[in-house]
């Protein structure tokens, strides 16, 4: 079997109440979209998809970085992700 063409990692860390994390900006439903649009596009055997923990830029969640060009993605909206899944994973441009 060949290597994923593409890792994603996202990040769907828990913090306190009033912390900045991306579980609390709604990382757990663009997780769940990236892994339907994923599906949809036949990309399963492309595109390897991880929860991770903090990736840092709590601030400005949900975050996602995709490897291996080490594209980072922050403020991901369930709406921005079929355009990432077709552009970025479809046609290899980031979007």
């Amino acid at each position: 079997m060949e290597p994923f063409r593409y890792h994603v990692y996202v990040c769907t860390q828990e913090k306190p109440e009033g912390q900045p994390c991306c579980s609390a900006n709604g990382s757990a439903k663009v997780l769940d979209a990236l892994r339907a649009e994923v599906g949809k596009a036949g990309l399963g055997d492309e595109v390897q998809i991880t929860t991770s923990g903090s990736l840092g830029l709590c601030e400005r969640g949900p975050n996602m970085v995709v490897y291996p060009e080490g594209v980072w993605y922050s403020r991901v909206r369930v709406e921005d992700v079929g355009e990432i899944v077709r552009e970025h994973f479809g046609h290899g441009r980031p979007v």
